[in-house]
């Protein structure tokens, strides 16, 4: 190691960013919080499920890091900004493959809540 290598100011920000997010990937609690959190409607798209769940739980790691119990997540934030992101983001990616392919124009994101 040389004194030129040593990370200061934005990189050892980044860096020290990077670790904790990298660690975050491994736990799967927060997924869990999310699937006790959230309400599937019987009959929903796996896939458009699976997805929203994704992104609820990243957003659930980046916004409330600390929050892992879902007795601990306060609903009205969790969907405000969590779920409700996480399903606007799907929708984009619904209306993409409309777009694309025929066989979505029917399909429209489940109507998941918490």
């Amino acid at each position: 190691m040389r004194e030129n290598l040593k990370a200061e100011g934005w990189g050892l920000n980044t860096e020290y960013l990077s670790e904790i997010l990298h660690a975050l990937r491994e736990d799967v609690r927060y997924r869990a919080t999310v699937d006790r959190i959230t309400h599937v409607p019987s009959g929903a798209d796996t896939r458009d499920t699976e997805a929203i769940k994704r992104l609820c739980t990243a957003w659930l790691k980046l916004l409330f890091p600390c929050d892992v119990a879902p007795d601990k997540v306060a609903p009205d934030l969790f969907r405000r900004y969590c779920l409700e992101p996480a399903k606007e983001m799907r929708r984009v990616i619904r209306k993409q493959l409309r777009a694309m392919d025929p066989e979505y124009a029917d399909a429209d994101v489940p109507p998941i809540g918490c």
